[in-house]
């Protein structure tokens, strides 16, 4: 293996490199390295969120969020052992010569110490790049065959095992803090090829922000006694569900589950506009007092919306099945998961960890189980009730965009009513297909040359030649010199998901919805422009299609929705040349019946217009 090679390097390299400096050399080094250690891990999750939050979701800083954890750890590392050297090698000038063979031999001793805890911090910073999930063989948990996460080898010789666990243990002890190491990351060397079990074969995104997910609830199943294997089952599949531990061993009798209620906001998304997770990037850490032992267990089935449009309910999905990756259905801007995982008798959960961002378990939210099941039919009770769990509520509250829920506490006294397609005698839109300043259609609305198009990305497949994401501008007139254009080379339409909609909103100046009205005047641009359904679910812009008499402007990015109006350009009244039209992806066969900023409902359907036809050439 590859990085095994990576890390017997290191070691023989910094144990040769100090044998030959003597014994009194490689003992400074050993201490030096052994302090820059303790401080890397004491840093090292502060460093990596601030280095997340940093990055931004689009642009030069992005691929900051894709290397947050290993950075964060590697970063403080080396710059503390630089400096610690500098300082030591003012403060000792000299060496100190024991004799040749005591010499040689201690300094081998503390060279091969040090390069121990080097290589190790190394492989752990390493395996946290966005990498591929056998990246170099680095695997030290992988899927069985029934798609339990279990524990694999890991190195040839287990540098990160060891620093973990020589850390873990100076945490509690020598180095003892009140947050020791050793109570939130027992198995920490596991994480970084945890993380990169994720769909794509390590692809899609290994990383996520504090902001973009919120626990809303926990539950138990069984914990006052029961078979498990009764408590695994469930009404949606009749087949027994083999689980086993981390270790590929079978649970002992008196396990129970452990349940986690978690709402990913619009930040969680990958590049298609979907939530996608697998059994590695999730763990719950697990700990029993009594025999002071703790450990980590990973999701065994996770329960979530089995259809777009809200009204199917919620299902329960299995991890049974090697790189089983659920996904959220439509184009919601939030997306409800359920977590189950299975704990050892004697044990009680201590954190839950997703994607690297720790939820103390006990604080908030899951300080107590907001139920208790007895059976799993209790559980399957709930689980099929789980739409109203999210409360119907917009990105922001609680911390995403400062949005309201849909139908509590919003103002609608500046609301302007849009009624539509009812035929009655003396409406402007009696017959309409669509309410004014609405299209249902994936058509851009212009043509975009193949060949010029770049840096948008285009799905060619069958010469379809879809928009798939990005963001261009162009000159006022490229329209018009696209006219007539072979067929082959045109871009036409955006690229979207078979449970969801493309519906542009008008919102210039002359539109009913437009963003210069009363009711929109007086809210923040922090806030996002959001489309509702009678379902209760939020939709998000994924772009914008921006023109005015000096540029075309395009955004396409379904992963990374807007959430502000200030990700968008600005109207002015004093413009009329300018004309801004919001893009949406909706979930198909929902209704739509608000269009809302922040508090403010901008626009109501009346009655709200369905999304039930299918779009072609995608």
């Amino acid at each position: 293996m590859v990085m095994s090679g990576i890390a017997l390097l290191v070691v023989l390299g910094i144990g040769y490199t100090w044998l030959t400096r003597g014994f009194f050399s490689a003992l400074i080094h050993l201490i030096c390295t052994v302090i820059a250690g303790a401080i890397a891990f004491a840093l090292w999750e502060h460093v990596s969120l601030a280095i997340l939050n940093a990055a931004a979701d689009r642009g030069f800083t992005s691929f900051l969020r894709d290397v947050a954890w290993g950075l964060g750890l590697a970063l403080p590392f080396g710059v503390s052992l630089a400096v610690l050297r500098v300082i030591v090698d003012k403060l000792l000038p000299a060496n100190v010569t024991p004799g040749t063979a005591a010499d040689y031999a201690g300094g081998a001793i503390c060279g091969m110490g040090a390069g121990v805890i080097s290589a190790g911090i190394l492989t752990i910073s390493i395996g946290f790049l966005r990498m591929e999930t056998e990246f170099f063989g680095a695997t030290h948990v992988s899927y069985n065959n029934n798609g339990n996460v279990v524990r694999g080898n890991g190195l040839m010789i287990p540098v990160d095992r060891l620093t973990v666990a020589f850390y873990g243990k100076l945490s509690e002890q020598a180095f003892a803090t009140n947050e020791p190491l050793a109570k939130w990351h027992p198995r920490l060397e596991e994480m970084p090829a945890s993380l990169r079990m994720n769909f794509g074969d390590g692809k899609a995104r290994n990383t996520i922000k504090a902001q973009d997910f919120n626990v809303v609830s926990r539950f138990t199943v069984g914990q006052s006694g029961g078979n498990l294997q009764d408590l695994v089952n469930d009404r949606w599949n009749t087949t027994p569900q083999n689980v086993v531990d981390s270790y590929g061993k079978p649970y002992p009798p008196g396990s129970y589950i452990e349940g986690f209620v978690v709402n990913f906001l619009a930040g969680s998304k990958e590049k298609e506009g979907k939530t996608t997770i697998g059994a590695g990037q999730l763990f719950l850490v697990v700990e029993n007092e009594q025999e002071g032992k703790r450990t980590t267990v990973y999701p065994i089935a996770v329960s979530s919306q089995a259809e777009s449009t809200g009204q199917a309910g919620f299902a329960r999905w299995r991890y049974d099945a090697r790189d089983t990756f659920i996904a959220s259905v439509g184009g919601a801007a939030e997306a409800l998961f359920a977590f189950e995982f299975v704990v050892p008798p004697g044990y009680t959960p201590t954190a839950l960890y997703v994607r690297g961002i720790r939820h103390v378990v006990g604080e908030g939210s899951t300080a107590q189980p907001s139920a208790k099941f007895a059976s799993s039919a209790q559980r399957d009770g709930f689980i099929a009730t789980l739409a109203g769990a999210r409360g119907g509520s917009i990105p922001g509250v609680g911390g995403d965009s400062g949005g309201a829920a849909p139908g509590s506490n919003l103002d609608t006294s500046q609301a302007i009513k849009i009624e539509w397609g009812r035929g009655a005698p003396g409406q402007a839109q009696v017959g309409a297909i669509n309410p004014a300043g609405v299209e249902v259609t994936n058509a851009i609305g212009f043509t975009i040359q193949k060949g010029t198009h770049d840096p948008l990305v285009i799905d060619e497949e069958n010469n379809r030649n879809l928009l798939v994401e990005g963001e261009k501008v162009f000159e006022p007139d490229y329209a018009q010199k696209t006219v007539g254009m072979e067929r082959s080379l045109r871009i036409e339409r955006f690229a979207v998901t078979d449970d969801t909609v493309i519906v542009k909103i008008d919102v210039s100046l002359p539109s009913r919805t437009s963003l210069l009205g009363q009711a929109a005047a007086s809210v923040d641009r922090i806030l996002p422009p959001l489309l509702t359904d009678t379902n209760g679910q939020s939709y998000q812009p994924v772009g914008f299609i921006y023109k005015d008499s000096t540029k075309v402007q395009i955004r396409y990015t379904p992963g990374q929705p807007i959430r502000a109006l200030t990700e968008t350009p600005s109207l002015s009244r004093s413009r009329p040349d300018q004309q801004l039209t919001l893009i949406y992806r909706v979930s198909l066969g929902v209704s739509v019946n608000k269009f809302v900023l922040g508090s403010k409902v901008i626009a109501e359907y009346d009655p709200p217009f369905p999304l039930t036809t299918r779009q072609t050439g995608r």
